[in-house]
């Protein structure tokens, strides 16, 4: 259903960027394609908010009632505060699949890199391998997942550990 100014109170509510409030859905203009549907439900009085997300509009918060009704301030408020906690959950969803999206592809690069790559805590242990890494140490990624780094790679004659390194870059920063 496209949104405009006679699509109903989220249509319009939508179309023109601000509150609509229908006191009377049998006798509001902008219900003239709707009321069939509504009215059958007991469906009377309708006031919508358009809800803002970082991005626009994503969609609209209403409220119905079964009698004719024009919405106190109270009211009024309390549609504003609950619309925008809704922008708020509508943008925490937007974030949070945006994240896992570069997390699946952090773990497709990292999984399918021909360059052997671990991550490990500050102390060494590893805490992931990839396939690479695995074949190049030739050693199953269980076993690897319970040694650290010092364990696996030898430092130079008198050089430092790669743990030890780890720790210090670690503190430098």
């Amino acid at each position: 259903m496209s949104i405009g100014p006679g699509a109903g109170s989220c249509g319009a509510a939508a179309y023109l960027g601000s509150p609509v409030v229908a006191v009377d859905i049998s006798t509001d203009p902008r219900w003239d394609q709707f009321r069939a549907l509504a009215l059958p439900y007991g469906l009377r009085s309708c006031w919508s908010s358009p809800i803002r997300g970082r991005t626009g509009t994503t969609g609209t918060f209403a409220v119905y009632h079964d009698r004719a009704h024009q919405p106190t301030q109270r009211e009024r408020r309390l549609v504003e505060r609950f619309t925008h906690l809704a922008s708020v959950a509508t943008d925490h969803a937007g974030l949070f699949g945006a994240l896992a999206e570069s997390e699946e592809r952090f773990r497709h690069a990292f999984e399918d890199s021909a360059v052997g790559m671990a991550l490990t805590d500050l102390n060494g242990r590893f805490i992931k391998v990839n396939g690479a890494l695995r074949e190049m140490l030739r050693r199953p990624e269980a076993e690897l997942l319970v040694t650290t780094i010092d364990q696996v790679l030898t430092p130079a004659a008198g050089g430092t550990g790669p743990a030890e390194l780890l720790r210090e870059v670690a503190t430098a920063t």
